[in-house]
């Protein structure tokens, strides 16, 4: 991507959306489309970068799972870890100075230092990224809780194919009531299942809570295990079917809307 720039290259802008105010000021706002952007510049800006060999593998987004495979069966290579920028960053500004992270990065010891990147000096003073920023016109949490989450579906259904975890999360992220549910987590965020694993090619993986919950719902309301997953039998639809399970629950727009039965009240 910073080759793309150097390049003078397009680059897609990113999309902030408001989140909250004070006093009719803004206080936060929130990343709907481009973390992994900001990301990479910020990583780039400061010279260092995760050794991705030293941080725990996020077994939620796992490559494990046979949702995420092709319909050739092929899986890919990307193997999720539990890092984001907020490891570096501080609530505190005066704790997020350049000088500071850097230190707290070679100290950490599982960052490696960016050489050999040949910017040009005035690289991030005259290079930018562009942007949208959604400012919500109501004034209901609910809604605007909505409407950003169909936001976030409609940008990235048409874009980089999101992995199973995100795109599941990008309909409940900002409602975290679900979280727990979903994800197969008691109160006090102890596995449901008690950290039972399936072993798929050799490979220890956490239970997929909501593959079970979907296929399982849909066969009590149906009533037949011959009309679970029609239509989504292939492995590339599959997710499509978790999704829409997903969507049915927290009351946003379904891929295949006429199709999927939900009758959630029955089952909380």
């Amino acid at each position: 991507m910073i080759k793309s720039f150097v390049d003078k290259q397009f680059v897609q802008p990113i999309t902030l959306a408001l989140l909250d105010t004070k006093d009719g000021r803004p206080t936060s706002n929130l990343i709907i489309d481009g973390q992994q952007r900001l990301t990479t510049i910020l990583l780039t800006f400061l010279g260092y970068v995760p050794d991705l060999d030293k941080f725990d593998v996020d077994e939620g987004i796992a490559t494990g799972d046979d949702s995420s495979e092709d319909d050739d069966g092929s899986i890919g290579k990307r193997v999720p870890v539990k890092w984001t920028f907020q490891r570096i960053l501080s609530k505190d500004p005066k704790e997020n100075e350049k000088e500071i992270i850097q230190k707290k990065m070679v100290t950490d010891g599982r960052y490696y230092e960016l050489k050999d990147l040949n910017l040009p000096k005035d690289f991030f003073d005259t290079t930018f990224l562009g942007f949208s920023y959604i400012v919500p016109e109501s004034n209901d949490k609910a809604e605007i809780q909505n409407s950003y989450t169909q936001l976030f579906r409609n940008i990235n259904y048409f874009g980089t194919r999101l992995s199973v975890m995100e795109s599941r999360r990008s309909l409940y992220y900002m409602k975290s009531e679900y979280r727990r549910f979903f994800e197969g987590l008691l109160e006090d965020d102890s596995d449901v299942l008690c950290g039972i694993k399936l072993v798929e090619k050799l490979i220890p993986t956490k239970i997929d809570f909501v593959r079970y919950l979907s296929t399982l719902s849909q066969y009590k309301i149906l009533g037949s295990n011959e009309k679970v997953l029609r239509w989504y039998s292939a492995y590339s639809t599959r997710e499509s079917f978790y999704g829409d399970y997903v969507s049915c629950i927290v009351g946003v727009e379904q891929r295949r809307q006429s199709y999927y039965v939900c009758n959630w009240k029955n089952y909380h």
